[in-house]
């Protein structure tokens, strides 16, 4: 360190870094490219946002159940989303990750119906570029079918052990300190000829792959998961 700095950074301890987030939530919240592996099938449903005690508070809801009336809730209506466990390679952290955007929705569906098949068999990694409603865009791609890091199976095995259930999201609860629900069935990775696709396969489907990987973000709910807004 230079004079100037070691004064700046008198009163810090040696070797001082900013503290890193240790949110267990993923999310598209600025532009830049984030990539991660889906690591369980994901869950289906319907959020939306209502004030409690001032703060923003996620209600979800299976896709079953959809509230018919959605006047109490922000801007007076739901949104789809799909939120999942997946292995976060910008942090290294297995994390929850909820997605409401129907673009990235819609990549994800067409790699899983077509020849690519389930994307629990391969990285995949969102580009967000612009910051506001108009100028926003993603971009889905994929990687080469590849086994799960020895890394990310000790982390997400770790994860598993300690009860992790994704479906606590449905009853307001927290899906790495589960209190209401048995676990979802285990969907670990296997050879890509065993695994079952998310999706059922459909013709053509690779065609929509490259259709619809540049979407404006008016084709987006405007509302992304603030892990900050999250009650618990």
């Amino acid at each position: 360190m230079t004079q100037a700095t070691d004064d700046f950074f008198g009163n810090a301890p040696t070797n001082y870094e900013v503290p890193k987030s240790d949110s267990k939530y993923m999310s598209f919240k600025t532009p830049g490219k984030y990539a991660f592996r889906i690591l369980q099938a994901p869950i289906f449903g319907w959020i939306g946002w209502r004030i409690v005690d001032g703060k923003n508070v996620p209600f979800r809801f299976p896709m079953d159940n959809k509230p018919s009336d959605t006047s109490s809730f922000k801007e007076g209506k739901v949104n789809h989303f799909w939120a999942m466990p997946v292995l976060n390679h910008n942090t290294g952290k297995v994390e929850v990750l909820e997605i409401t955007q129907k673009g990235i929705q819609e990549s994800i569906e067409a790699y899983a119906r077509s020849e690519w098949g389930s994307p629990l068999q391969y990285n995949l990694v969102v580009t967000r570029e612009g910051t506001g409603r108009d100028d926003t865009k993603y971009t889905t791609m994929n990687g080469p079918s590849t086994e799960l890091s020895e890394e990310g199976k000790q982390a997400w095995a770790a994860v598993q052990e300690a009860g992790f259930n994704i479906l606590e999201l449905f009853d307001g609860g927290e899906p790495f300190e589960p209190k209401n629900r048995p676990a979802v069935a285990e969907q670990t990775p296997q050879p890509e000829e065993t695994v079952a696709p998310i999706f059922t396969p459909k013709t053509e489907a690779q065609e929509k792959v490259e259709a619809i990987r540049n979407q404006s973000a008016s084709d987006y709910p405007e509302d992304e998961i603030n892990p900050e807004d999250l009650s618990f």
